[in-house]
């Protein structure tokens, strides 16, 4: 979500507010929590690689209303031996598809 926010918001909120280490794999790193944010928005999907629970991937996209503004997440988590590249790609695919149909009876 935050990744629909204009640029300017997001670095005043990173400005505010100190990132949290939960695992090792966790971007602390402002600058570039900033680039991987920019990405999502880019790519309409975002991933948490073992970022917030160690051995646990998730793969998000936004739900947006009529206006095109963002009121919810759907998501999917799964532990790392079973999420290989290959299936991030497929639940990303149809998160995708499941975000298209919910955008549409939202409008």
């Amino acid at each position: 979500m935050l990744s629909q926010l204009p640029d300017d918001q997001i670095e005043a909120l990173l400005s505010e507010h100190e990132l949290v280490r939960y695992t090792s794999h966790s971007i602390v790193d402002k600058s570039r929590y900033k680039e991987e944010v920019l990405k999502i928005r880019s790519h309409g999907v975002g991933y948490d690689i073992e970022e917030y629970i160690k051995a646990y991937t998730c793969v998000a996209i936004p739900v947006s209303d009529y206006a095109k503004n963002i009121q919810a997440a759907v998501w999917a988590l799964g532990h790392k031996s079973q999420m290989t590249k290959k299936k991030l790609a497929r639940v990303a695919a149809y998160l995708k598809e499941i975000g298209k149909e919910i955008n549409l009876r939202l409008q």
